[in-house]
This record gives structure tokens, sequence and C-alpha cells, in this order.
């Protein structure tokens, strides 16, 4: 589905991505770990088309994606971004119905099929109720929870996602990862960049991790969810513990020799 061959890019005359290839199919859910600065943003803005490539070249679905438009791109790959401008007085059926501009007809008139395909965004994402509240009156879980139906209604083979759990309460990530899961499994391809590597050991099924613009590590979080990766990656000591057969846990291992201290 997304194939990146050598990809460096940036902004202006600093290189943000050097050198970075990577491959990701259908059924696949990725979670890109990594601090702040690392690049993790740059890189889906670069699959987007909202940073130049400077050398290299993303493929989506085996086409060059330096010669596809917006538009063309917007039909493989829809975007939940940290932040978005919408006007404010913009109501939330209104913006999901938006997410179906690449599919509309030369005419620009919403058929059936769009009404349908928002409709079932917003009952996916459990944001109906939401339908006819202007953007403005949304809080931050609501619209982060709205414009991932936005996404869903462009009916894309691949989703990106960036930081999709900013200001969204436990219950309502548990839902939207148990959905995002869901996808996957049905074929779709999801990327997400997440801060939180614990919620990405649960979910995900394949870990990326980014430092200073390249690939430290890339593959089943089996693999990689363990001390010594997770500690370079944050420059910070981890400690992983078990608290079942199934699941494990990381902490900065300074915050739990903190809590001792505090027990002591």
């Amino acid at each position: 589905m997304l194939k990146i061959s050598n990809l460096s890019c940036g902004y202006g005359q600093k290189t943000i991505l050097r050198g970075l290839n990577l491959n990701a199919s259908k059924s696949e859910l990725i979670a890109i770990l990594g601090a702040n600065g690392s690049g993790k943003t740059t890189l889906l803005k670069a699959i987007t088309g909202l940073v130049k490539v400077s050398s290299g070249q993303i493929k989506i679905h085996d086409r060059d994606a330096s010669k596809m438009s917006a538009r063309d791109r917007a039909k493989y790959i829809a975007t939940v971004p940290q932040k978005a401008q919408i006007p404010a007085d913009l109501t939330v059926h209104d913006l999901v119905l938006l997410g179906r501009y690449a599919h509309l007809p030369l005419t620009g008139i919403y058929g059936q099929t769009d009404y349908e395909q928002a409709k079932s965004a917003l009952d996916a994402t459990c944001a109906s109720h939401l339908a006819n509240r202007p953007i403005a009156n949304l809080s931050g879980g609501e619209f982060q929870r709205v414009l991932l139906a936005t996404a869903l209604a462009q009916d894309t083979s691949i989703i990106l996602l960036d930081e999709l759990a900013a200001g969204i309460d436990i219950a309502g990530m548990i839902l939207l990862f148990d959905l995002l899961k869901k996808l996957a499994q049905n074929g779709k391809c999801i990327i997400a960049v997440m801060h939180d590597y614990n919620w990405a050991n649960v979910y995900a099924t394949r870990l990326i991790g980014l430092k200073d613009g390249q690939i430290l590590f890339d593959g089943p979080k089996k693999t990689y969810f363990q001390v010594n990766y997770l500690s370079k990656l944050y420059d910070l000591p981890i400690t992983i513990y078990q608290p079942t057969p199934e699941h494990s846990v990381a902490l900065p291992t300074a915050l739990l020799t903190y809590s001792k201290c505090q027990s002591d």
C-alpha cells in the first residue's frame, strides 16, 4: 500500500528525515514512537504532500506520490492531524461530509452514498449525537473523535493519525483504539504517531522507533517493546514489568525509584 524509499525532507534548509525507508501493508496498525522533534509528524506530512521531499520517493499503491494531486491522494490516504483550523460555525455533520470531497463528481453534489458514509462514520466513532453541534461547541476529545469520523467518511485504504489520543479520556481512547484495531483487521493500513508507548504495546501490530530523523527500530512489538530499545529511543532508562502473562508495561526507571522513595 505504502512504500517509502530513501526519503529525506525538512523545512527550508533544515533536514528532518534522512534516508528513511518504510513499507506499510494492509491489515497493519503501526505505531510510530519517538521523542519530540524526532520527525514523526514530518513523516506524516511528507506522506500527505504537506512537506516537500528533497530526495527519495513515496509510492502509494504503486503510484509515485509526487505525481498525484491532493485530491487523488485523498482517495487513498486520510489524515487525523494534531490540530486543525476549521470554521467555528461549521456543524459536525457538515465537517464529516467534507471527508467525501475526493469522491464527489465534477458537479460537486453529494449523493446518497456520501450521506450514508458520513452517517456510518459518525456511528462508528459514537459521535452521532454531536451531528448538529457547531465545531466551536466541542470539547477537545469530542473534536478528535469528529476528526476521526471525517477520516473514516473518506473511505481510504490508509489512515494516518497524529496523536489521536490527545484530549481524550480513557474510555474514549479504548473506544477509538478498539475501532482502529477492527479497521486494521478488516484490511485498512493504520499508521499512528503515539507518545504513549504502553497504548502502542496494547494495540499496535508493529512498532517503529524514530530518532533524529532516522528509524532506530522497526518490527513486531514482542521484539522491540524491550528495555534496551525504548531506553535508547528516549535517552531515558526504562523499566518493563509484567503485570499479567499477556501484557507488559514500561515506565521511566526514575519514576519507579521516586515512587519507592516516597513509600519509604
